[in-house]
């Protein structure tokens, strides 16, 4: 894959869990939640305000149970629910490259489909893909720059269409 502004992008095969490590997410109930400011994170996005961090910042999130492999990510204090799995670790990555990384392998589609009642993410199974990677930070940067703008668009777009 070339282009003008990125050069050629040497994709190599690793293991995921070379890339980030993923970790599951802490219990918490909703009478145990109190009033704050940090996102509370599960596993289809946000489920409520805490007054305590308990994971990174930022945080990538990947449903675990229940929306098994949606991916979300947050810019603030986070703390990740037990229904959700987060990135402990980027591992000297682009965060934001990690999360537009991890939302196009699709793991809701590929771990989604469960013959259980709840499906459920192992995160060891996740760590054990093989997946095509681009090591280099320079370019993931770039990469995650210009995602997140195009992210940024759709979003003026949607609003704009809100609004109409």
């Amino acid at each position: 894959m070339t282009d003008e502004t990125m050069g050629t992008m040497e994709l190599k095969k690793y293991k995921l869990g070379k890339i980030l490590e993923l970790q599951r997410g802490y219990d918490l109930t909703y009478t145990e939640m109190q009033k704050g400011d940090v996102v509370v994170a599960g596993s289809n996005g946000i489920i409520g305000c805490h007054n305590i961090e308990k994971s990174n910042t930022p945080c990538i999130t990947v449903g675990r149970s229940g929306s098994v492999g949606k991916v979300h990510f947050y810019d603030g204090p986070t703390w990740a629910h037990n229904t959700a799995l987060f990135v402990k670790d980027f591992k000297e990555n682009n965060p934001k490259f990690l999360y537009y990384f991890l939302k196009n392998l699709h793991l809701d589609t590929m771990f989604g489909q469960s013959s259980s009642v709840v499906p459920s993410l192992d995160r060891k199974v996740v760590h054990s893909l093989t997946v095509p990677f681009i090591s280099d930070i320079s370019k993931q940067q770039r990469i995650a720059y210009l995602l997140s703008d195009y992210d940024k668009k759709i979003e003026l777009n949607r609003a704009i269409n809100h609004n109409l």
